[in-house]
């Protein structure tokens, strides 16, 4: 973000896509390995989408493994941005990645954050602790 100016004819989108070209660009300078999918779009019913379509989410920076297994994703946020807990799982589940992957939050102000850990919901486990605390009420 310190090298990209925010100008006034600059709207809160085009300059966040400016921080993105330049952050883009910046990481694939540096030639680091692991690092990846700069930018890269991904998709659950197409293997390799065209950049942007319609009903894919794309990635910021992924890290992987000497595998070639995802051990991170890389989201820029600027301004008042935050990533929620579906974008999150959104990011590891096009991706192919695990639900233990971190998924980071980049963000000059806060500085980077790791976010929201996939749970899944049981609803049986759910009913049945939530059943047990009400009949302990009754108690």
């Amino acid at each position: 973000m310190e090298r990209v100016d925010f100008l006034p004819s600059m709207s809160p989108g085009t300059y966040g896509t400016a921080v993105h070209i330049a952050f883009g660009a910046e990481v694939k300078t540096l030639g680091i390995p692991g690092l990846g999918d700069i930018e890269r779009s991904f998709s659950l019913s197409d293997a390799d989408p065209r950049y942007g379509l319609l009903g894919t989410v794309r990635t910021d920076v992924i890290l992987r493994n000497i595998q070639g297994d995802i051990i991170a994703i890389y989201d820029v946020k600027t301004g008042d941005a935050r990533m929620r807990p579906a974008r999150a799982n959104a990011l590891r589940e096009a991706t192919g990645a695990t639900s233990n992957t971190p998924v980071f939050e980049l963000n000059i102000v806060r500085g980077p954050s790791r976010k929201y850990r996939r749970v899944k919901f049981n609803r049986t486990i759910h009913f049945a602790r939530t059943h047990a605390m009400v009949n302990a009420r009754r108690v």
